[in-house]
């Protein structure tokens, strides 16, 4: 049996990216109602104007807030289970499959429950059970993602082990 390496520079670089995005969508999530409303209005009333021309009414500007944000949510949380689910499984590479699996699934999920709750602590902000099931369920997808991978490339490697050893074995 091979001995696995160790990837620290790796690792490091991934924990990096990971924290950022972590940061990322902390910072979002924390700020102050209003503000979040500033960041992104230029940016969704240009869209709004390119989907329904120059009369863009109220409600078309809220729903496309809406989808915009939500999509976003999505994205952030989606590239946060990849990033954080790569990053676990770098750095404990000498724990055990099912260990580095429900570690990062824990972690991935606790950080998408507590971004939605800290809101509840924000003036103008408040908690929304379905945007934190959206978040969980984004943060499994990317979980999930890499660990069916993971899982694929495990096993074509048992495969071609499998086969290499039976071509030596016949020669």
């Amino acid at each position: 049996m091979e001995k696995k390496k160790s990837h620290p520079l790796i690792a490091f670089f991934l924990w990096i990216l990971f924290l950022s995005g972590v940061l990322g969508v902390a910072y979002l999530s924390v700020q102050d109602g209003e503000e979040t409303k500033l960041i992104g209005k230029k940016l969704i009333q240009y869209l709004a104007v390119q989907k329904y021309g120059e009369a863009v009414t109220e409600m078309q500007l809220l729903a496309m807030t809406y989808q915009f944000r939500q999509t976003g949510r999505i994205v952030a949380f989606f590239a946060i289970g990849i990033l954080g689910t790569l990053t676990i499984h770098v750095t404990f590479y000498r724990w055990y499959w099912v260990i580095r699996t429900f570690l990062s699934a824990g972690i991935l999920c606790a950080i998408a429950c507590v971004t939605e709750k800290c809101k509840n602590y924000i003036p103008s902000r408040h908690y929304s059970h379905e945007e934190m099931m959206l978040s969980v369920t984004a943060v499994i997808l990317g979980f999930s993602l890499v660990s069916v991978i993971m899982v694929l490339f495990h096993v074509l490697k048992e495969v071609f082990d499998v086969i290499a050893r039976a071509v030596v074995k016949h020669q």
